[in-house]
């Protein structure tokens, strides 16, 4: 019985974001094949998709698609079993930027679209982080089964330097603000608060994993400032390199996953573009206690890939089950992947 991944993200063939990871480990941990779309338009999504029904490909398969976006495919199908992975939803998202009840946001076409699949008995649904199952069965009302899987880290790449202290410099601070806000006007804005730190830009352009696990080694603190995150891998990474962190209320650490929150200095998502100098007394606090938190040591329980293949191994086998599939020989499929 394969394993595929269906994403209307054309992007999901490499390693640069959030869903094109989620989809290189279900590749690399559990031998998902892996579809998606030359370019992100929705026709080409439609197609891919009625090309794979077609073919008869997806018959007897276990199927994970991204958000509520099933394309082409059916949860009603009986010749395969849909499985949806939640990297958030667009309520929360809209939420948090507006400041909307549900209620005046249920008619937004996005919400819609998530809202409708959810709902669907038929389709499974797998959340990444307590946060984002709450988002939908207590902020969207949905009253259903949802399973958490937390991403899962390779931490035999992404660890720790041999020696992580600065000397004769002042101390790094990396970020991952791809956000043209955040990177061109709230990170200046924090170095000219903060001349005794060096903040970076993590930047890595080439994709390959190995070169963002170098560029966390080079830091000395890191710097999350996101309003909205379902469960970051750049959050993961750098807490696997064991880098202290000052990071908002969010993915993980909204809902405190497994006590991560002691982990790292934890500030209100608002707090950024209102209120710099608070969340500048929060780094210098966080430099200060950085002996204090251990967050690779949360790695290695909560996010490892370990823990990521074997609680989607049960998670599928289940699903199998009780679709009368046959069980799902992860080895066999990763092998041959």
């Amino acid at each position: 019985m394969p394993l595929f991944h269906y994403s209307r993200n054309s992007r999901c063939q490499g390693h640069l974001g959030g869903v094109e990871k989620f989809a290189w480990h279900l590749h690399r941990c559990l031998g998902a094949r892996v579809y998606a779309p030359a370019a992100d338009r929705p026709r080409l999504f439609e197609q891919l998709g009625r090309n794979l029904v077609r073919s008869r490909r997806l018959d007897g398969a276990l199927v994970v698609v991204d958000g509520g976006y099933l394309g082409a495919l059916s949860a009603e199908s009986s010749a395969y079993a849909l499985i949806s992975l939640m990297h958030g939803t667009w309520a929360w998202r809209y939420h948090v930027l507006e400041g909307l009840p549900y209620e005046r946001l249920r008619n937004r076409a996005e919400v819609r679209i998530q809202a409708a699949a959810w709902k669907n008995p038929r389709l499974a649904v797998v959340a990444c982080a307590d946060h984002v199952a709450w988002e939908l069965t207590d902020f969207m009302g949905i009253k259903r089964p949802v399973t958490v899987i937390r991403h899962g880290v390779d931490t035999e790449l992404f660890h720790p330097p041999m020696r992580r202290e600065p000397v004769g410099k002042k101390p790094v601070v990396i970020h991952a603000a791809a956000d043209r806000v955040k990177r061109e006007k709230l990170i200046p804005l924090l170095a000219e608060l903060l001349p005794e730190f060096d903040f970076r830009f993590l930047g890595v352009k080439s994709g390959r994993p190995e070169d963002e696990a170098e560029g966390w080694r080079r830091g000395d603190l890191f710097l999350h400032i996101a309003a909205k995150e379902g469960n970051s891998y750049a959050m993961l990474e750098a807490m696997a390199t064991d880098l202290p962190a000052v990071v908002t209320s969010v993915g993980v650490f909204a809902a405190d996953d497994g006590g991560c929150r002691r982990h790292a200095r934890v500030i209100d998502p608002g707090l950024p573009p209102t209120d710099l100098p608070a969340v500048a007394d929060a780094i210098r606090e966080a430099w200060e206690r950085r002996r204090e938190y251990h967050p690779r040591e949360w790695i290695l329980r909560h996010a490892t890939l370990e823990t990521f293949t074997r609680d989607w191994r049960r998670f599928l086998n289940r699903i199998a089950a009780e679709r009368g599939f046959p069980t799902y020989d992860a080895d066999y499929y990763a092998d041959r992947s």
